[in-house]
């Protein structure tokens, strides 16, 4: 199963090689149930440095198309829903449908910025 597989070069591209072995988080349906654990883990990971780090560390490592892609939808989400930094979620969904142009995330990411936009004018009609 492909998310198990990405769980440990992901963890360790973010610098917490030390949850690969954690048996709180062992397999993709034991971190689903723990997901909001999960999450604050990785909101305290992220939340020091900026995107520009991340996609750094991220981009150090040899990654398949199709993950780099994932990795970067993922970061734009943590971005965008915990971190409220919707400037850098665009510019990393822009680098995704610039990237990767005929994929499955190309696709995704510019329904996501039409997404963004539509909410931003809602929000200045307001």
């Amino acid at each position: 199963y492909k998310h198990e597989a990405l769980w440990g070069p992901f963890c360790r591209a973010l610098g917490r090689a030390d949850l690969i072995g954690d048996p709180r988080f062992a397999t993709l349906d034991v971190r689903s149930e723990r997901m909001p654990e999960l999450i604050a883990i990785f909101d305290e990971t992220f939340a020091p440095p900026d995107a520009e780090y991340w996609s750094k560390a991220l981009e150090e490592h040899e990654w398949p198309a199709d993950d780099t892609a994932f990795f970067m939808g993922r970061i734009a989400d943590i971005q965008l829903n915990s971190m409220d930094d919707k400037e850098a979620c665009i510019a990393i969904l822009k680098q995704i449908v610039e990237t990767f142009p005929e994929s499955q995330y190309s696709a995704s990411a510019t329904h996501r910025l039409n997404e963004i936009e539509k909410a931003q004018e809602q929000e200045a009609a307001v």
